[in-house]
């Protein structure tokens, strides 16, 4: 599920309806708590914590869905805008009227302000993953292929010998959200080179997470991939 900074795109607007819908059939009191809940929560909050705060708040899977989308797509800044396009739909013709009534478009208009709101441990997970991809490519898979090149003889008629090789292949996100591939060719000392500076790296995270934890407990995000 993506974090959008506002209503959903047109395309998802029926979607969206019904998870409207499912919302109104949520007792008040159940969507209180659970904001209560969301709002308790320290540090940052992944998606995966914030599935397991709303399936012990609304154990009905269906609601528990609703909810969690509703959380996850729409942000408190964007309700009036939301709301105006809402009325707007309802107002085209009957048939849209019918697909939301109006008493579920009332009960609506009272729970989403209570479940939709600010959670600072939601909008600092947010931050940390906007930090982690608005700082470069990201990177979503990478394979070694090994192979071995050979070498001819003058008259190109026999083979003299072979030089392994592995090639690293690299798929990537662009800011722009394309997809990108590049290839490097490796020799097994450039390879052997590769690994020793990516163990460095790793070493060096590691100091970086064990010193930062002493000065801020809970201060290293898990940023999720």
């Amino acid at each position: 599920m993506s974090n959008l900074q506002s209503v959903r795109p047109p395309d998802d607007f029926f979607e969206m309806l019904e998870d409207l819908s499912v919302l109104a059939t949520i007792p008040e009191d159940l969507l209180k708590k659970l904001a209560r809940t969301l709002e308790e929560q320290s540090g940052f909050l992944t998606t995966e914590k914030l599935a397991e705060l709303v399936a012990d708040a609304l154990p009905d899977d269906t609601q528990g869905s609703a909810a969690f989308n509703a959380i996850q797509n729409l942000r408190a800044e964007a309700m009036p805008q939301l709301m105006e396009m809402l009325e707007t739909w309802r107002n085209q013709d009957d048939a849209n009227k019918r697909m939301l009534s109006d008493e579920q478009h009332a009960i609506v208009k009272k729970h989403l302000p209570i479940l939709i709101r600010e959670y600072p441990a939601i909008d600092r997970m947010q931050k940390a993953e906007w930090l982690k991809n608005v700082l470069g490519n990201e990177v979503k898979g990478l394979a070694f292929i090994c192979d071995a090149r050979p070498v001819y003889n003058k008259a190109q008629d026999d083979i003299e010998g072979f030089i392994p090789l592995a090639t690293l292949k690299v798929v990537y996100e662009r800011q722009n959200l394309d997809d990108e591939e590049i290839e490097f060719v490796l020799s097994e000392s450039a390879l052997e080179h590769l690994i020793n500076e990516a163990t460095k790296a790793q070493q060096q995270l590691s100091v970086l997470k064990s010193r930062v934890d002493t000065w801020m407990p809970g201060g290293c995000v898990e940023v999720e991939e």
